[in-house]
This record gives structure tokens, sequence and C-alpha cells, in this order.
């Protein structure tokens, strides 16, 4: 009987150890989820035709809603590599933050990078705040896909340097069904 007794307690004794296994392996792969984000587009929603072009000096242009996507960072963070579909020109990644009186200030942007049509990959070390968008700093001449994903961006004619605060410019700004920027981040902690 003590025998029966025993292995009954060493098998009750493994289960939970094995629980706690599965248990530490969730949080753990919960925590490794949570470690990175994609903010902005999937590019799964391609509108023929429409296209955003810079015919200024430069020209900022920030995604502040995306159905269903990330847009703000929602940790504190470093992008480390962003894309962009179907753009071609002369593009710089920007974090901008948003000012309690809705205008935006440039904190930090990229070096310059070309893309060619495709679908372009740039690395980058661009670090952000929780709540910090991520934006692209458009040269003249410069032209980046939409999307159909409706959502709502900013725009900022010239393009703004770091540092710099200012309201989106209304021509360039606004909510529609054809509002999504073919362009995303990879945001790591």
């Amino acid at each position: 009987m003590s025998a029966l007794l025993h292995r009954n307690k060493v098998c009750r004794a493994r289960r939970a150890r094995v629980g706690l296994l599965t248990l530490g392996a969730i949080f753990l792969l919960a925590a490794q989820s949570s470690s990175a984000a994609v903010l902005g587009s999937d590019f799964a929603n391609p509108s023929p035709g429409l296209s955003q072009n810079c015919s200024f000096e430069s020209c900022t242009h920030v995604q502040t809603r995306l159905d269903g996507r990330v847009v703000r960072a929602p940790f504190n963070g470093t992008i480390t590599r962003w894309r962009l579909q179907d753009a071609t020109g002369e593009f710089r990644l920007q974090s901008l933050r948003k000012r309690d009186d809705g205008s935006f200030k440039a904190i930090r942007t990229t070096r310059s990078r070309t893309a060619d049509g495709g679908r372009d990959v740039f690395d980058a070390h661009l670090p952000l705040r929780r709540r910090d968008f991520v934006a692209v700093r458009m040269a003249d001449g410069a032209n980046i896909k939409v999307g159909t994903t409706p959502g709502c961006r900013s725009g900022f004619v010239p393009g703004l340097d770091d540092g710099e605060s200012a309201m989106p410019h209304p021509s360039y700004s606004g909510c529609d069904a054809n509002d999504e920027l073919f362009m995303n981040a990879r945001l790591r902690r």
C-alpha cells in the first residue's frame, strides 16, 4: 500500500513539473512575441494607379490611423528594418511625436535610401518612444504607393527637419478609404 501511495505522489509531482514547464514556455513565448511589432501597412490591399507624389523640395507623410494595423509604437524600442512597396525616389524614415496641440515634432531621421519600384527593404537604427509615429520623408519627385485600407494620414510640406514642429498641411492630410501608405517598419525592444 505504501508503494502505491509513493508512486501516486511521484506521478503528481511529475505532472506538476510538466505543467510548470508548459506554463513557463507559454510565458516565454508571450514575452518574445511582445518584444517586436510591425508598424504600418501589410501591403495586402493595393489600389491600381493611386500614389502620393512629392512635388516640393521635400514632404513628410505619417500614417496616423490604419484599420486593423498598428501605427504608433506600443513600447519603447528601435526600428531595425523598414520596407516600401512600389515606391520610387529618395526616402528617409522619421520618428514623429504628436503634441497636445495637434502638431507633430520630428525627433530623428535616418539616412537617405533610394526605392526602385519593387519591394525595397532597408536596415535602420531609429529609436522610438512609446506612442511615437514612424513617417517617411520624401525628396522632390519621390512617389509612394497608396493602398485601399481605410485610414488617416498627415502630410507636411516642406518635410519636417529634426527638432521642427508643425501642424499637418490640410491639403495633404485626412481620412479616406484609400489612405494606406505602402510602408512599414519593424520595431524591436
